[in-house]
């Protein structure tokens, strides 16, 4: 009798430890794959936000030039204000 409990007990030992080995390698899985989803993530973040900065940028830097550019329009350069004076 005492070789069937033993025989048992092994068995069942195996099978705990086949659960065991089954279950961490499956969290590990799990948590590898939501390792690599957060990383997509935050790459995915990062890529859209330099992307939106770089368009803010170019924004900025246009609008800049824009005004710029309508102000040396509407300013006279001293030049041209001189010219008017002595004709």
């Amino acid at each position: 009798m005492d070789n069937a409990q033993d025989k048992v007990r092994d068995a069942s030992d195996a099978i705990a430890t086949n659960t065991k080995k089954a279950y961490y390698k499956t969290k590990d899985a799990l948590s590898d794959t939501g390792d690599a989803v957060a990383t997509k993530t935050k790459k995915a973040y990062y890529k859209t936000k330099d992307a939106l900065s770089d368009t803010g940028e170019a924004v900025a830097t246009k609008t800049k030039k824009a005004y710029y550019k309508a102000k040396d329009a509407v300013t006279p350069e001293p030049s041209e204000e001189i010219a008017k004076v002595n004709d």
